[in-house]
């Protein structure tokens, strides 16, 4: 990622493209929670430092970060990671709580309220599709 900002910087640029030879790179990290939990004490807490990096900075350096955890509470993924994440996707959650600590506070409500609104569209026959992503803020 440092080499990435070297290049940026020698060119007078902010953020790297897909256009750029140096080409997008995406990290997946299965079950973070492993790596975040599990493990010498030293050991997690340096992969936590160079995730947080990763995750602030690694976009503009063309490096994409995407993380999965059955459970991402604070107890799990501490909030100064989880919270660096710009896109979030829950699944299936078993309670509102569930959805709050994956979306943030609330936006179980925006999105039921989201669908009711499409849902009343469709019936008027005014709906037309589009996809949409949910940006955290």
């Amino acid at each position: 990622m440092d080499d990435r900002y070297a290049v940026l910087a020698s060119n007078r640029r902010r953020k790297m493209t897909s256009s750029d030879l140096e080409g997008l790179h995406v990290l997946v990290i299965d079950e973070l929670a492993f790596y975040l939990r599990g493990g010498q004490k030293e050991m997690r807490e340096r992969f936590g430092e160079l995730l947080r990096d990763l995750v602030s900075r690694g976009r503009a350096a063309g490096i994409i970060v995407v993380a999965t955890t059955q459970k991402p509470s604070h107890e799990i993924v501490p909030t100064w990671i989880r919270d660096l994440f710009s896109f979030r996707l829950a699944m299936r959650c078993t309670s509102s709580d569930s959805s709050d600590t994956i979306l943030g506070q609330g936006w179980r409500h925006r999105d039921s309220q989201r669908r009711r609104s499409i849902l009343r569209r469709v019936a008027l026959g005014t709906y037309s599709p589009r996809v949409v992503c949910r940006r955290s803020s």
